[in-house]
């Protein structure tokens, strides 16, 4: 690696654990308020007032698409970063940090729900 280009200093596998403790943060979160508030959650609005809550299969639908979604880009940063070049090494820890990204957007979405609902 040349001295003039800077590294992330958090190893790939530690962005990975980060990834799934997100993951698994999401799943206990939305099947905790799923259970406590069985069919209240709003998830349409007509004019400021809730005309629609979610049941429990619609509430887990959120959890389903961010597990396909981490396994899909946990898979390609895996796939990328297998070549020791500097480049596929900045691109994987890129991908590792956008997916941490997303779980954070998505669990504060989820919060966000369940807070205006209650």
């Amino acid at each position: 690696m040349r001295k003039d280009t800077k590294s992330i200093l958090i190893p790939a596998d530690t962005l990975e654990w980060l990834t799934v403790v997100l993951w698994l943060i999401l799943w206990a979160f939305m099947t905790a308020s799923a259970l406590a508030f069985p069919g209240t959650i709003p998830i349409h609005y007509e004019a400021g007032q809730p005309d629609r809550y979610a049941g429990f299969a619609e509430m887990m639908i959120i959890p389903v698409l961010v597990s396909l979604m981490n396994v899909l880009l946990i898979y390609l940063a895996r796939f990328i970063g297998r070549g020791k070049e500097y480049s596929s090494v900045v691109i994987r820890d890129a991908i590792l940090i956008l997916t941490i990204g997303i779980n954070i957007l998505v669990l504060f979405m989820a919060f966000s729900i369940i807070w205006a609902s209650a």
